[in-house]
């Protein structure tokens, strides 16, 4: 490894070497590895980013090689992703934004899918529709949790006005 500022850093080669030998399961470069990971965050924050993985592998299978759908695509997923977060999301917040895209993407995806096909056996059209109402329930599930979550997080604010309690926060 090259030294840069005290610091063992891998020459592009070396990190090369390095990674194509993890590929390939061999455990020697494991320490090699972390020390890299443990210098640039950055690397592994995105490539172990699984949500991030799944969602751009659906939108690539989605939209096969046709990059302005991907893009497209991406967009979107981005838009839903910053308007449903907010401003300052909790990390458990952003997590579940994460699933209710993911959910969104799978269930328009399946409905695109079955207005695709043409003469369905009654089964198949069973199958089909039963693909949708389980993506359905999983993206409503999605959503729920996340306005539970949201609404556990706000704080009741107990407040005494003339011996009686007003609880600012709280819906009844």
């Amino acid at each position: 490894m090259t030294e840069v500022n005290g610091a063992g850093v891998p020459t592009k080669d070396e990190l090369k070497a390095v990674v194509r030998k993890a590929e390939q399961g061999d455990t020697t470069v494991l320490p090699a590895l972390r020390a890299y990971m443990g210098q640039a965050p950055g690397l592994w924050e995105q490539r172990g980013d699984m949500g991030q993985l799944t969602q751009t592998a659906l939108i690539q299978h989605m939209a096969g090689k046709n990059l302005l759908v991907q893009e497209n695509i991406a967009r979107k997923c981005a838009a839903l992703t910053q308007e449903l977060a907010g401003p300052a999301p909790s990390p458990l917040e952003r997590l579940l934004v994460e699933r209710i895209v993911l959910c969104w993407l799978q269930l328009h995806y399946a409905e695109a899918f079955y207005f695709t096909l043409k003469e369905l056996s009654i089964r198949q059209d069973e199958f089909h529709q039963s693909r949708i109402s389980k993506a359905q329930a999983r993206y409503l599930s999605a959503i729920r949790t996340l306005a539970q979550v949201r609404r556990l997080g706000v704080p009741a604010v107990q407040v005494n006005i003339r011996q009686q309690q007003v609880i600012a926060g709280e819906c009844r």
